[in-house]
């Protein structure tokens, strides 16, 4: 995983999320709100884990550090970019926070079968 490689997708990771919890907390798009957060929480689970596979295979050591920047930098950048617009009481709200809690099982997860699938098919060709 190189620093380029890692900033792109952190940035894209970020991108996508703060679309996604802008239109979920700024807007009631479904009428029912337990249902909005279940869409929420599926799109966070689908966007996380589809960008933790562009990593390749990686340790769980860059997993953890992985899920320490995305969470940290996500905190970070949704108080200074995204609270002016959909304000402050986002943080106030247990589905914002479960979906921080969401993101960092499905990079663990997603992780953690990619590298078996590796490891087997490194074992296959052996």
């Amino acid at each position: 995983m190189t620093p380029k490689k890692f900033l792109l997708i952190f940035f894209l990771q970020w991108l996508f999320l703060a679309l996604l919890k802008g239109l979920i907390f700024k807007y009631q798009i479904f009428a029912n709100a337990g249902l909005q957060q279940l869409a929420f929480w599926a799109a966070t689970i689908i966007i996380t884990a589809a960008l933790a596979r562009r990593f390749g295979p990686i340790s769980f050591l860059e997993a953890f550090i992985v899920v320490i920047a995305w969470t940290l930098g996500d905190l970070l950048l949704d108080l200074i970019l995204l609270s002016p617009y959909a304000g402050l009481s986002i943080f106030s709200g247990m589905e914002y926070w479960t979906g921080l809690f969401i993101m960092i099982a499905s990079i663990m997860v997603c992780h953690k079968k990619h590298h078996i699938h590796i490891r087997r098919q490194m074992q296959g060709h052996h």
